[in-house]
């Protein structure tokens, strides 16, 4: 079949293509023209049979949603012209396995991933700052992930439901982890919070069934409710700080069982282990449940 009759598309005065949609939902691969610079917003939307398309190098722009539902597509190679992932571009895109995103990507829409539930991997590239919301929630075959050493927010539930999520690596620059987050990642049973950290939003590790301990850097001046809700494994959590802040919600260990310590003395030098005592804090327990996770 003629590629004229399976794509919608426009071409510039240069006689650059630009991709508009198709006019069969129903196609299985395509081969896009190689004078093509740019793939509009939902242009495969809903292509639910296309397993696999390539992109040419002289693509610059992919727009929102361009591949959402698409549940058979398997594999993307993004061109190094490429510099940003739109919103929700695989959205749904659930036999997904493999993705390459160039280095040069340096902005990544929210939910651009969301749902991909067979992506086992990908690499971020290093000029990403930011981790949006939504952007791999619902990845359930993800296992590891490094994020880039820029990154210093992530967004709202930019990583729940990845149930085989074992290794988070967090930057030594990261600031916020938003809302729930990381939660529903059952698989996860350790993550270290670097120094810098210093809010900690609200159900962000609600559901990490696996995780056993966790060390709250003296820099966090901020926690919402309910952090370690749903978290059975869970026996410590230490807080390397005299006392906690009233900053901090006064429910924000609700719904869980794990042994509270702060520091016995902040005059302690970087040389010396930290020394923690237990504290007693009011609390609700598992009588009452937190809301459901919302996936």
């Amino acid at each position: 079949m003629k590629l004229d009759s399976l794509l919608k598309y426009e071409t510039t005065e240069n006689g650059e293509c630009i991709i508009l949609g198709v006019t069969d939902e129903e196609i299985t691969d395509i081969l896009l023209p190689e004078n093509t610079v740019s793939i509009e917003k939902m242009a495969f939307a809903d292509c639910s049979s296309l397993k696999s398309i390539r992109i040419p190098p002289s693509v610059r722009y992919i727009g929102e949603r361009a591949f959402s539902y698409c549940l058979s597509l398997e594999s993307v190679d993004i061109p190094n012209g490429v510099q940003e992932i739109s919103e929700g571009t695989f959205w749904g895109c659930e036999s997904l396995c493999q993705v390459t995103i160039p280095d040069n990507v340096a902005s990544i829409g929210k939910n651009a991933f969301y749902g991909c539930s067979s992506l086992s991997s990908v690499k971020l590239p290093e000029g990403v700052t930011d981790i949006p919301s939504g952007l791999f929630c619902g990845c359930r075959a993800l296992k590891r992930l490094n994020l880039p050493s820029g990154i210093k927010e992530i967004g709202e539930y930019a990583f729940s439901a990845c149930s085989s999520l074992e290794e988070l690596n967090l930057p030594q620059v990261l600031e916020v982890l938003s809302p729930w987050c990381i939660s529903g990642c059952r698989s996860l049973s350790a993550i270290s919070l670097p120094d810098s950290l210093y809010k900690i939003g609200e159900r962000c590790f609600l559901g990490c069934e696996s995780l056993k301990t966790l060390t709250v850097p003296k820099a966090v001046q901020s926690v919402g409710q309910s952090i370690l809700a749903e978290c059975p494994s869970l026996h410590s959590v230490f807080i390397q700080r005299n006392s906690i802040p009233e900053e901090w919600e006064r429910d924000w260990a609700d719904f869980s069982e794990a042994a509270i310590y702060t520091l016995c003395d902040y005059s302690v030098t970087l040389s010396e282990p930290l020394s923690y005592a237990p504290i007693h804090i009011t609390r609700q327990s598992h009588a009452n449940e937190p809301d459901e996770l919302p996936f």
